[in-house]
């Protein structure tokens, strides 16, 4: 059996453990305890990815080759403008690791801990532009600032 549910979890695409439960007529704790320990597996999520289609690929590519023709003049590149807000922390750099590495099948010792506070560090708010004429400096919002939008889209 372990043979078979080995050629089974090293596919691309195995099946779940509740089906190779139903499949070798087993319990799900039974299959999940066999690939663990007698299989030495661990189970990990695969990333997840958009896939376009070869015709999407094609009309984005296109219609980005449009914007960049009709929109993007150089005559109008001076007056581009991005921006975007982030938050910036200031981190304890001194604090302990959250994480440990111990030997396979062992078990972190019960006194390495890692302290949770309530509250997060200090942080600042800052605003990065981007124009056709290049970066302007970091801009750093006041603390007690509140940033409405209007019905007009403009923030106050």
């Amino acid at each position: 059996m372990l043979r078979e549910l080995n050629h089974q979890v090293e596919r691309r695409d195995p099946l779940s453990q509740r089906a190779l439960a139903n499949r070798f007529n087993c319990s799900l704790g039974t299959i999940n305890k066999a690939i663990d320990e007698s299989l030495g597996k661990v189970t990990r999520r695969k990333s997840r990815v958009h896939q376009l289609s070869d015709r999407l690929i094609r009309k984005r590519l296109s219609a980005a080759k449009e914007v960049l023709r009709e929109e993007i003049l150089p005559e109008r590149m001076q007056h581009l403008v991005t921006l975007d807000e982030s938050w910036l922390f200031l981190d304890d750099c001194n604090k302990k690791s959250p994480i440990c590495y111990v030997d396979a099948g062992d078990h972190v010792p019960e006194n390495w801990t890692e302290v949770r506070h309530e509250t997060f560090g200090p942080k600042i708010m800052t605003v990065g532009i981007l124009t056709g004429l290049g970066p302007v400096d970091l801009i750093f919002v006041p603390s007690k600032l509140k940033i409405v939008r209007n019905s007009t889209g403009c923030f106050l």
